[in-house]
């Protein structure tokens, strides 16, 4: 298994390139409801995700897709309520791709 020396990260290429997919179809749910365009958060200014730690145990992962807000995890971490139907609007459809074979 490739770690990056970096992080400490696993950084297996066919698992990268599967959550790639993954990005893709959660993107394109967002943009058929209307809610624009998710991209990948530049991994050099993010802390390490817990996905990043589940290679071999999933086909393919994505971290971050819950509520917005602000102070994440930190004592001061709050949610903002108000993106919660977007983001559950968002996984359901990218869950129904999922379910009919897309990928």
């Amino acid at each position: 298994m490739p770690i990056d020396s970096r992080t400490g990260i696993n950084s297996a290429r066919p698992w990268r390139l599967r959550n790639r997919r993954l990005l893709a179809l959660y993107d394109r749910a967002s943009r058929d409801l209307g809610f624009g365009e998710v991209a990948a958060a530049d991994p050099s200014r993010v802390g390490a995700a817990d996905v990043s730690f589940t290679e071999g145990l999933v086909d393919m992962a994505l971290d971050g897709i819950g509520l917005m807000g602000d102070g994440g995890h930190t004592v001061n971490e709050t949610a903002d309520l108000k993106t919660l139907p977007s983001q559950a609007k968002r996984i359901a459809v990218t869950l129904l791709c999922l379910s009919e074979g897309r990928r």
